[in-house]
């Protein structure tokens, strides 16, 4: 793996795939949240 690589050279489905884990992340998070909050 080479750090050195800019952001911008990343294949589109890398870009799709690491959108699609943070869309995933925060969905968690939400889901979280709603639970601790809601009786």
């Amino acid at each position: 793996m080479k750090s050195s690589r800019p952001l911008g050279s990343l294949s589109p489905y890398h870009r799709y795939r690491l959108a699609l884990l943070v869309a995933i992340g925060l969905y968690a998070i939400l889901a979280i949240c709603a639970a601790s909050v809601l009786p």
